[in-house]
């Protein structure tokens, strides 16, 4: 019988050929058979682990309200890639977790940390501030605690049904306005003329190139703008807080006489003109919401849950009204 090494070549690379291929469908079997066992694991035992009663929901906002994330997916994820931290809460995120806190019986308590809040639009802070307020309506305490509070931040914190502050804290509320810069002086150094059309009284948009100062059109409709949202927030703090209308007002009037008054102790200020209900360090926090809710031993604080942790255990509506932007 002649040696055929061409046939038994073909015939070996055959061979090994249906073993690559076995081992490829047994390989891609396999990983499928996996795929279904986690998905399946998911469904019926996955997911996060129930609230158990008396948890505080804790609210640690940080970054600046937004209505929506700038950047896309793409930049959201180099970010992340990145270490980057987004620096942007968006508005209906934190009414979502209010609202939906509002309603479930397993969260007792909210705890607002405005520490890390850097503000938003009057519009976007009313809101929160509403949101706050329909949480107690259900019953449930709200405690604001802040290392300091500037303006915006306190906007919110007033809502609460308790305000604390750390002893070497502060309130700071600064009032309305802007600051604007003028470059005729400038322009005119420099030799550059500016040759401006302007039709209608209240046009102050091209004033700083014609002008050192704001024109007295200008300056009447910065006054009506800047203290209708003072006359706004200060009604809104004077509510929260019951205090008689007018009161900020006076109480900064009076405020360097107030300051002597309490040795120049910015927290002591902040309590004896009822801005906070008490001066308190975050762990004198930490220690009453233990004594009001459930202690978690294993953490050692009380029972809480977080912004991010709750906002992810709330789905999305799929039908329902709507508003769609194009």
């Amino acid at each position: 019988m002649a040696f055929k090494p061409l046939h038994y070549l073909r015939r070996g690379f055959g061979m090994f050929w249906n073993a690559l291929d076995a081992t490829r469908r047994t390989f891609f079997n396999l990983l499928f058979l996996l795929f279904v066992i986690i998905l399946v694991w998911a469904v019926f035992f996955g997911g996060a682990r129930p609230i158990a009663g008396k948890t505080a929901l804790v609210l640690d906002l940080k970054g600046r309200l937004v209505e929506q994330h700038s950047g896309t997916l793409r930049d959201t994820l180099l970010a992340n890639a990145r270490g980057d931290v987004r620096r942007t809460v968006q508005v209906r995120d934190v009414l979502t977790v209010l609202d939906a806190a509002a309603k479930d019986k397993n969260i007792t308590s909210v705890v607002l940390l405005l520490d890390d809040l850097e503000g938003g639009g009057q519009a976007m802070l009313n809101e929160v501030g509403q949101a706050v307020d329909r949480v107690k309506a259900a019953g449930k305490p709200v405690v604001a605690w802040g290392g300091s509070y500037d303006q915006r931040q306190y906007r919110i914190a007033s809502h609460a049904s308790e305000v604390y502050l750390h002893p070497m804290g502060m309130v700071l509320i600064e009032g309305m306005g802007r600051y604007r810069n003028y470059y005729r002086d400038a322009l005119d150094k420099v030799g550059v003329t500016v040759n401006l059309m302007k039709v209608g009284t209240y046009k102050s948009f091209a004033e700083p190139f014609i002008g050192n100062g704001p024109s007295d059109a200008a300056a009447e409709q910065d006054a009506m703008l800047y203290n209708a949202l003072w006359a706004s927030y200060t009604g809104s703090v004077e509510k929260n807080r019951k205090l008689p209308a007018g009161y900020i007002a006076k109480t900064i009037e009076t405020l360097p006489e107030l300051m002597q008054q309490v040795g120049g102790n910015t927290g002591k200020l902040a309590l004896q003109t009822k801005m906070v209900d008490a001066l308190k360090t975050r762990d004198e926090v930490r220690d009453l919401m233990m004594k009001r809710g459930a202690p978690d031993l294993e953490n050692k604080s009380f029972r809480q849950v977080s912004f991010g942790e709750y906002l992810a255990r709330q789905r999305p509506k799929v039908f329902g009204d709507g508003v769609g932007v194009i």
